[in-house]
């Protein structure tokens, strides 16, 4: 059996339907209290409330918002885990937990990625050979656009036709459909693991300015891209790009410009005309 934590999230859900029948979500109510909670606190999940016993166990819960507390992001995104890790652990159940590909870029930082960070060194830590962290690069797909994230500031204009300000747009990203990423994810976690941490690529990268350029002109109105109108951050990945990584013929990702262009436009005709 697969059970998921953070189940009702973009990365949750893609789970939940491509794992299958065995499939099980994690209620909230089971781990809600775990972050920030009394170290020798019992395990607050009870595993014999489920069907049967798990193999596998994805933790996708956590804050994704930079914006959010460096207290707030260490319990949900160290301690939460930490915890479900510890509970699953005479279970002898894989536990895969996810990432950001930024951890590895060294002068890329904010609260968020170090909170990551903090977590990768937590499974490197353990080397017993159950606990696979997965990095990720940027996800779309799944519902609409998270509004912190650049996406769903671009779709936020689009849907307002008002101005939308951005850098030149030099930063380079990799864009994930998650239900590509969801098939990669669970051929990952359901395989021999020879490494504690595994980065997901598919080696596509783009700009944030390729990005914007192409859905602006498709969806948008003429003018209504700034591009240079804010500063470029100071650390930023402008330079790097990988290899993708090695998976089975039978899985791939889908093109990334037209791929978000799809999913943009498919999210602002629901909201238009919902």
């Amino acid at each position: 059996m697969n059970l998921v934590a953070g189940a009702g999230g973009r990365l949750g859900q893609a789970l939940m339907t491509r794992v299958g029948p065995e499939a099980c979500a994690v209620p909230r109510a089971m781990y809600r209290g775990w972050a920030g909670a009394d170290k020798a606190a019992p395990a607050a999940v009870d595993f014999s409330a489920f069907p049967t016993a798990p193999s596998t166990i994805f933790v996708c819960a956590g804050l994704l918002d930079p914006g959010a507390s460096a207290e707030a992001l260490h319990r949900a995104n160290v301690e939460l885990p930490q915890r479900l890790i510890r509970a699953a652990a005479p279970l002898q159940a894989r536990v895969v937990t996810f990432g950001t590909v930024m951890e590895g870029i060294g002068e890329v930082s904010n609260p968020y990625i170090e909170s990551k960070r903090v977590r990768s060194r937590f499974v490197e830590s353990l080397d017993d050979g159950q606990v696979l962290h997965i990095r990720l690069h940027t996800l779309y797909g799944g519902g609409a656009p998270t509004p912190f994230m650049f996406l769903g500031q671009a779709y936020a204009a689009l849907l307002a036709g008002t101005p939308f300000a951005m850098t030149e747009g030099r930063q380079l990203r990799e864009y994930h459909h998650v239900d590509d990423e969801a098939d990669a994810v669970i051929h990952l976690a359901h395989g021999d693991l020879a490494e504690a941490i595994v980065t997901l690529r598919h080696g596509s990268t783009l700009s944030l300015r390729a990005l914007a350029t192409d859905h602006f002109a498709h969806l948008g109105e003429p003018g209504q891209l700034r591009l240079g109108a804010r500063p470029e951050p100071p650390a930023e990945n402008f330079d790097l790009s990988f290899p993708p990584t090695a998976l089975p013929g039978s899985l791939g990702y889908r093109d990334s410009i037209s791929g978000v262009r799809d999913y943009l436009a498919g999210a602002l005709s629901e909201a238009r005309n919902g």
